[in-house]
């Protein structure tokens, strides 16, 4: 494991359940809020194995508003 998926990883563990609320305040739907908790942890994943962002958080947070 590459050491930007560790910090992908404590990143998403730190602000997983933020950003599982600010997908609630917006979905109202405890399952697809949930699903696309899943998804932008893939998918930032993902992006950190091509380019590591500056700001992983926000990144996260941009992949769940988009």
């Amino acid at each position: 494991m590459n050491p930007s998926s560790l910090g992908t990883e404590s990143v998403f563990s730190d602000s997983r359940d933020e950003i599982f609320a600010f997908l609630m305040r917006r979905l109202r739907c405890p399952e697809t809020a949930a699903d696309l908790v899943q998804e932008t942890y893939l998918r930032l994943h993902q992006s950190e194995r091509r380019s590591p962002a500056d700001n992983p958080r926000a990144l996260a947070f941009r992949i769940a508003a988009n």
